[in-house]
């Protein structure tokens, strides 16, 4: 657990934190948005369907990402846009998430 507190935690703080091996995201991998309940407003106020909820780890959860959520032409296609996949990319690829270190395992499960 981080035991800085929340105001004062420097991007490095975050950093290691995410880096360490207590740390575990979890992921739906059944998110759509049939499972997202939304306002009048658009707003979203509740997710239901959490049969496929998980703890995995940064690496494994954007390798998940790029394969099914990248993909062109639906489930069924292989060709995926580079385009999203360099944005997913871009947007984990953050000190506080994704390390250098991590590239060759992404490689690995993609």
């Amino acid at each position: 657990m981080l035991s800085v507190p929340l105001d004062r935690r420097t991007p490095r703080d975050t950093a290691q934190y995410h880096q360490s091996p207590s740390f575990q995201p979890v992921i739906s991998t059944d998110l759509n948005s049939l499972n997202v309940l939304w306002d009048s407003n658009q707003q979203i106020v509740g997710i239901v369907d959490h049969e496929h909820i998980g703890a995995t780890d940064r690496v494994q959860d954007l390798a998940w990402l790029i394969k099914w959520y990248s993909r062109t032409e639906g489930i069924e296609s292989h060709d995926v846009s580079g385009r999203l996949v360099k944005t997913l990319i871009a947007h984990y690829n953050s000190p506080t998430v994704l390390v250098s270190q991590d590239d060759p395992r992404l490689a690995a499960l993609l």
